[in-house]
Formats: C-alpha cells, structure tokens, sequence
C-alpha cells in the first residue's frame, strides 16, 4: 500500500506532460493514477471548446456548455501544470482562486 501511495505521488507519474497531452487540435487530458500507469486512453476535449482555465485547490477547464473537468495534481505539480494548461490553451481565459 506504501508503494502505491509513493507512486500515485510520484512527480514521474503527476508531471504536467503525463497529465496534458497535446492532440494538435485536441488536448488529451489523463486524470487518474490506473490511466497513468497503464497508459490508457486519455479524455479527449477539442481545445476550441474549453474557454477558461482556473487555478484554485485544482485545476478546472470549463466547456463552451458550461461543465468542467477537474484535475487533482500534487502540490508540488499544481502550478506547473497549470502554466501548462495555459500553453496548450492560449485562447482560455485563465484565472487563479485564492485558496
């Protein structure tokens, strides 16, 4: 159980090229430890449809519809993957939540 905890915590396994694939017009975005490690297909969102990105306790992209996926990194990942987001996405408006 320690092994799987150190892993799942692991900046190898929650850095922000693990977690945000770019996909060209697509971002492919894998959020749980069992699609890291088995190299599962990741969720597949076009980028024109994520208009904003928000920092707080996570890190939210938010559809045209107005739903939204979260992704829960590690605190030490948490702005990296977030600057990340903002790379793959210049067109999202992106805002931070104090927390």
């Amino acid at each position: 159980m320690l092994l799987i905890n150190y892993i799942a915590k692991s900046d190898w396994l929650n850095s922000p090229d693990k977690v945000l694939i770019d996909l060209d017009d697509n971002i492919g975005i894998k959020m749980g430890f069992i699609s890291k490690v088995f190299n599962m297909s990741p969720l597949i969102i076009p980028k024109n449809k994520i208009i904003k990105i928000q920092k707080a306790d996570c890190i939210s992209l938010f559809y045209t519809s107005g739903h939204s996926v979260d992704i829960w990194p590690s605190n030490d990942e948490l702005e990296s993957l977030f600057i990340k987001a903002k790379k793959l996405l210049p067109n999202a408006e992106s805002c931070i939540i104090a927390s």
